[in-house]
């Protein structure tokens, strides 16, 4: 029994049809979780209920989970949509209407300066793993900063709640219940990108991606993502995401 842990199973099933997609889940912070609570996860469970189809959710620390997905051509997977369009080229590449837009920005401790670009970074600078590949989508690089990594989004608060780092570089709304303990400009975010499904371009991820895209887009209209969301929505303009979208997929 001790080697469940290591692997969280669930099914969500509305109608259940015969078919069924896999659908892998990075642990995000706040947004997915290992019992299932996310938010994220709760929009899919009601998008599955109105869409009248099923998925099976496996949830994977972030690496392990778009490798996995990569490797399965029958899945799909939360976000990470540039990353595979990237690796796997974008016409084996299909997305969703996002559930969230998510934006990188650089987190200061409260009551220090907010920061608006990494060349203001001086001292040591936390990092996530798995968030690389967004990291390297920036000037973090080239502008010579070293990422401290941490295992996680928690890890790196305490590193910053003891002044052992200047800065921690990470996302909203990830980072949402955390922001009354941190600075950060808003205007200023580093990266904007969609967390949309991501499936592979073939019969079963576009079945999928048919089905739930307009519940989806359903949901943000009717009030029900901001509900689920809460604090943690952002605004997101329809238009501006279609053009990402052509950008980073097949569509």
């Amino acid at each position: 029994m001790k080697f469940l842990f290591c692997l969280n199973l669930i099914i969500f099933c509305a109608v259940c049809p015969a078919y069924g997609t896999e659908l892998i889940a990075p642990a995000f912070t706040g947004l997915i979780s290992e019992d299932g609570t996310g938010t994220y996860q709760i929009i899919m469970k009601e998008a599955a209920s109105r869409a009248g189809v099923s998925f099976t959710e496996k949830v994977f620390p972030q690496k392990r989970a778009l490798s996995t997905f990569y490797k399965n051509e029958n899945s799909c997977i939360y976000s990470f949509t540039e990353p595979a369009s990237e690796t796997m080229g974008k016409d084996r590449v299909v997305v969703s209407t996002p559930l969230s837009v998510f934006k990188m920005y650089i987190f200061t401790g409260k009551g220090k300066p907010a920061l608006t670009s990494v060349k203001q970074l001086k001292g040591r600078v936390a990092g996530v793993l798995g968030y690389e590949v967004w990291y390297d989508k920036t000037n973090i690089k080239e502008s010579g900063i070293d990422l401290d990594m941490a295992s996680s989004d928690d890890e790196a608060l305490g590193l910053l709640r003891r002044d052992r780092i200047q800065a921690i570089i990470s996302f909203l709304p990830d980072m949402n219940s955390h922001l009354g303990k941190l600075s950060f400009s808003p205007e200023h975010p580093l990266f904007v990108s969609y967390d949309g499904i991501t499936c592979h371009n073939n019969e079963t991820g576009r079945r999928f991606i048919r089905a739930v895209s307009p519940v989806l887009r359903e949901m943000d209209e009717d009030g029900t993502m901001k509900k689920i969301l809460g604090d943690s929505y952002l605004e997101w303009g329809y238009s501006d995401f279609l053009e990402w979208k052509k950008r980073n997929t097949s569509e």
